[in-house]
């Protein structure tokens, strides 16, 4: 499976006088799938994760997206949410593939705690179960207190707390200080 860019399709189809609207109809017939404009795939079989970055970069796949691929939520997500950083706001695609969401953190959390992830034909990125964790609270209202934090995880994302407390407590521990915002303070005070 490969990425095909508008300029490679054109040179695919030399022989239409206006390769634009046989690409439009190539679309419509289910021939090919849009990723943003000028970048289509054939197969819409792709993961959604393993294009997010082409949709809007840098990124990578986090929040509820991350956690329920790594089985910590029990609920299957539809939308893949990345995380990215500088952008002026947080933005919502859509395109043949699907629903995304980019939501802001800290340019200083974000190149740490994201793992490389690999198919035959593509390559992501994906935040860490960790990492994950400290987006989504990232992007939550203030909590109180340290149990308000572990409420949130445990009864309000119903994130089994043996699973929790098999992470790797330290690797929270680094990330929560780079957010620079109170649920991390409270989510290092809370497994230390």
């Amino acid at each position: 499976m490969e990425i095909l860019s508008t300029e490679q399709l054109r040179k695919e189809l030399p022989k239409y006088g206006n390769p634009d609207t046989k690409i439009g109809r190539m679309r419509e017939n289910g021939e090919l799938y849009r990723i943003r404009r000028g970048l289509y795939v054939r197969d819409k079989r792709i993961l959604k994760e393993a294009v997010s970055g082409l949709v809007c970069g840098p990124s990578y796949v986090s929040f509820e997206d991350a956690l329920s691929r790594y089985d910590l939520i029990p609920e299957r997500v539809n939308e893949c949410s990345c995380a990215t950083f500088a952008k002026q706001r947080n933005m919502h695609y859509k395109n043949d593939l699907g629903y995304y969401s980019f939501t802001n953190i800290p340019l200083r959390a974000f190149p740490y705690g994201i793992v490389l992830y690999k198919t035959t034909n593509f390559c992501w990125n994906m935040a860490s179960p960790e990492k994950a964790i400290c987006d989504l609270l990232y992007t939550r209202k203030p909590l109180k207190d340290a149990n308000d934090v572990l409420g949130f995880l445990f009864d309000g994302m119903r994130i089994d707390e043996d699973e929790f407390y098999s992470l790797d407590m330290e690797k929270i521990r680094f990330l929560s200080e780079l957010y620079g915002y109170s649920n991390l303070k409270l989510l290092k005070e809370a497994v230390s």
